[in-house]
Parts: C-alpha cells; structure tokens; sequence
C-alpha cells in the first residue's frame, strides 16, 4: 500500500521506465494529437473599443430596448466579461452565423464562481440575442448602469476597461488536464506495451510528465477547442454529473497584460455539443482557477 502511494505520487519505478520506450511515447503523442485535433478559434486581442455591438473584452454591453443588466444574488449589476458577434466569425461549425452572446460575471472575490453548482447562473450570466437592435444607443445603456458604493471596490479578471477582437480559424488537440485525457493516454499505452504497468499519469517519469503537460496544455484564449485547467478540471468530480458539458465554448486566458484570473489562472465556459447544435445556451459551465 504505502509502496503504491510513493510510486504515484514520484513516478514508475526504474524498471517499469525501461519498459516504456522513447519510441512508443513519442507514437502514442502523435496518435493521441492526430486523433483529438479539432478546428477552434483563436482570440486575440487588440486596440480599445467603444462599439456597443462588436465583439470584445469589458465594457458597455449591447443590452436591447426592453432589456436589463443582469444581477446577481445580492441585487447587484454583473459586469460583462465578453460579448462575441457571431457575424465575426463567419459560419465557424455549429455556431450562429449572427446574434450576439454576452457573458457576464459577479464582481465578488470569486468572479462568481459557485464552486458547489457551477452551472447555476447566479454568479454568472449568459445572454444571446439572436436579433441585433440597432437602434440601442450607448446612452441608452449608460443609463441603465446603477452606481453603488461599492463600485470602487468590484473585483474583476479584466485589467483594462474594454478591447475590440480578432479571431483566427485554427486547430487544437486535447490537453492534458481534460478528463478525457488520461483514460486515452492509458488505453494506448496497454495497446503498445501491455506489459507497463499504468493507472494514471503519475506512474510515468518526471520528464514524460512534464513533456505530456507542455505539449497538451490547451493554453490562450479561445472559441471550442479544448481548456487549460491550473489545477484540475471540474467535469471529472462524478458526484457532481458534469461530463454532459463536453465542449468548450469560450477560454479566456491569463496574458499578464490584459486579463488576469490570479496566478496564472485561466477562466472557462462549457456547453454540451448538442445544445451548441441547437444554438442552446441556456445550459452553461463556469469554472475558473489558479495555481
């Protein structure tokens, strides 16, 4: 027993390592990067924007005549984190080809993370609107804004106020925090070399660890594709049934310029496929973490 907690937790013992050769590592990266790679979206960032309906980071909303900002659970405004035009995108997959969709997060001192129902907007908030009013004047929406007292005091991942977008049509491979990650690994490994003895990642060397985790990082900023986690990814915990929430729909990373979720953190947002096909957002996972 206390045998296996060591082996887990520093690696294979030697002669398990010897087994595993250079040339099936190396195979089993290539398979695993071919069978996985996906188209994505690449964010990147660019100058300040004070547009009301395109595509950025922060800033004044595109809220419709009838419309509010949403609040969170002590009656307080969210501020938006994003808003993505899908006529920007130019018919990527199962995407929108137009409307809007606006992703909005309390500004307490978790962003609004609820840890226990990540998937229940109470923290966060997803608007999509379909149809673009453009009769909606940034006055308008100035107006709508509540001031408080603690305005000052908000806590957010944006460093500066707003930032229009570009996007690149791109591809990513799985990474390797992804849940779905170790069992592929594992199973390839068994397939090559039946003989090694694998039950998770932690049985191969420091430096194949650091080498899997390099490569399949799933790090930037992003549209689908796959997430960078800076501890671990939530849809793995069984109890709390989230596997269902398999794509992901936006990645914001940490830039040390622009966005910033702590220490090297990162903030992810997840859909199940067939509510993406559906143009469904109703359904959303929020997560966000640091090291």
């Amino acid at each position: 027993m206390q045998n296996n907690i060591f082996k887990n937790l520093f690696g294979a013992n030697k002669q398990n390592e010897k087994q595993f050769s250079v040339k099936i590592f190396e195979k089993i990266i290539s398979e695993i990067k071919a069978e996985t790679t996906n188209p994505c979206i690449k964010i990147r960032i660019k100058s300040p924007t004070t547009s009301i309906f395109g595509s950025k980071i922060g800033g004044l909303p595109y809220i419709p005549h009838n419309e509010i900002i949403p609040v969170d659970l002590r009656g307080l405004q969210m501020k938006l984190l994003a808003q993505i035009n899908f006529e920007e995108i130019h018919n990527f997959q199962y995407l929108p080809s137009y409307g809007i969709i606006q992703f909005f997060l309390s500004t307490n001192r978790l962003f609004g993370l609820n840890t226990e129902e990540p998937a229940k907007q109470v923290g966060f908030c997803i608007k999509y609107y379909k149809y673009i009013d453009k009769t909606v004047t940034m006055d308008e929406i100035k107006h709508k804004i509540v001031t408080t007292e603690n305005s000052n005091r908000t806590r957010f991942p944006l460093k500066k106020e707003s930032f229009s977008l570009d996007f690149l049509i791109d591809k990513d491979f799985i990474s390797a925090n992804d849940f779905r990650f170790e069992e592929l690994f594992i199973s390839k490994v068994k397939t090559y070399c039946p003989k090694y003895n694998i039950e998770s990642l932690f049985d191969l060397s420091q430096e194949q660890r650091n080498t899997i985790f390099s490569i399949f990082s799933g790090s930037g900023s992003k549209i689908c594709g796959f997430p960078r986690f800076a501890q671990h990814d939530p849809r793995e915990s069984a109890e709390k049934n989230l596997k269902e929430f398999d794509t992901l729909l936006l990645q914001l990373d940490s830039d040390n310029e622009n966005i910033d979720w702590g220490d090297s953190g990162v903030g992810n947002f997840f859909i199940n496929k067939k509510n993406l096909i559906n143009h469904d957002f109703s359904n959303i996972l929020y997560n966000w973490d640091c090291f």
